[in-house]
């Protein structure tokens, strides 16, 4: 026999989202002190730091607004998972910044990922989806409605 399947309280979300928003904030942050390490060093250029900087806060912020209103950021295949994939891609080139600013071009993993999402998920089975089954009544119908249609011309 089966037993149902554990589900979380919503008390027990508050709290696993509060520990991952104080974990994701701590990366956002320091990703952000490492990409202005080579602006305020070497007087580099501010522009992919500041980009950086953008996205973390951004991404940050959405995770908090969806824990404020309870939802479950830590919950697997949900925006929260995206959104936390992208600050892992964006600490990464924000880190990697400090060999070489040419690791910026990672980022671009984060929309060839987003359109295949889109494809696979909506487009593809959009356009390749089979078309409606007709009943043999309602084909009928139509036939007849051709038919006459056609006496008309």
């Amino acid at each position: 026999m089966v037993g149902k399947a554990a589900t979380k309280g919503q008390k027990q979300i508050d709290i696993e989202n509060a520990e991952s928003m104080k974990f994701y904030t701590m990366l956002a942050v320091a990703g952000i002190v490492v990409s202005a390490i080579p602006v305020l060093i070497y007087s580099a250029s501010y522009l992919l730091p500041i980009f950086g900087a953008c996205v973390q806060l951004t991404l940050v912020w959405f995770l908090q607004m969806m824990s404020r209103n309870g939802l479950d950021i830590n919950q697997s295949k949900g925006s929260g998972e995206d959104f936390k994939d992208i600050i892992f891609v964006t600490l990464g080139c924000q880190s990697l910044s400090l060999i070489s600013v040419y690791f910026w071009w990672l980022w671009m993993l984060v929309p060839i990922v987003a359109f295949y999402k889109l494809w696979v998920g909506v487009i593809a089975p959009w356009i390749f989806a089979a078309p409606p089954e007709v009943d043999e009544k309602k084909q009928k119908k139509m036939e007849r409605k051709m038919k006459r249609m056609n006496q008309y011309r």
